[in-house]
């Protein structure tokens, strides 16, 4: 068999694997890689506190994948930070940071002190440019979407030519001090 027909037989092949597979077959298969996957990072030593068998972690994964909210070890003790996410806290902080600010309207933390936040303009910057604003060099942020709250409008990577409203809201990319000194600017 030459090269040409081996091409052929594997694409012959692959196109009757890929006629059989449906979209539940699809569906299957991403549940069993998510379980797979959580398994063997549950499963690292950096992921859990003293011993755990194979099948604590898979069962784990399991029921993390298909949300049913049961356990089968205690969470909290067992697993480290980096085995496990805890969204009752992340939510938590997120509130709370969204609580002690009225200008602040919604924030994501990406990383170790970088955030997005989506907040109303100060009124200083309200009738001006943001190549006025020069807010990169002025405060070390960047300016991601401008959304006009009236009408739901959303200005994607806005220009420098842009002029702030009041009527707008600004999602807003940066370190936490930075976006921090934005919010005494009221």
């Amino acid at each position: 068999m030459n090269r040409q027909e081996l091409s052929g037989c594997h694409l012959t092949l692959w196109n009757q694997f890929t006629r059989k597979i449906t979209p539940a077959h699809i569906l299957a298969l991403s549940f069993l890689t998510l379980i797979l996957f959580g398994s063997g990072l549950l499963y690292l030593p950096a992921s859990h506190h003293g011993s755990l068998s194979l099948l604590d972690a898979v069962f784990t994964a399991t029921l993390a994948v298909c949300v049913t909210g049961l356990i089968v070890v205690d969470t909290g003790l067992k697993f480290t930070f980096f085995g496990v996410v805890f969204p009752e806290r992340d939510e938590a902080y997120r509130v709370a940071r969204t609580l002690e600010s009225e200008y602040l309207l919604d924030n994501i933390t990406l990383g170790e002190g970088i955030s997005i936040i989506e907040t109303a303009p100060p009124q200083s910057w309200v009738g001006k440019s943001l190549g006025e604003l020069n807010l990169r060099n002025q405060y070390g942020v960047l300016v991601l979407i401008i959304k006009e709250v009236i009408s739901s409008n959303v200005l994607l990577i806005p220009t420098a030519d842009h002029v702030i409203k009041d009527s707008e809201s600004l999602v807003i990319l940066g370190n936490d001090q930075d976006l921090a000194k934005l919010s005494k600017l009221r």
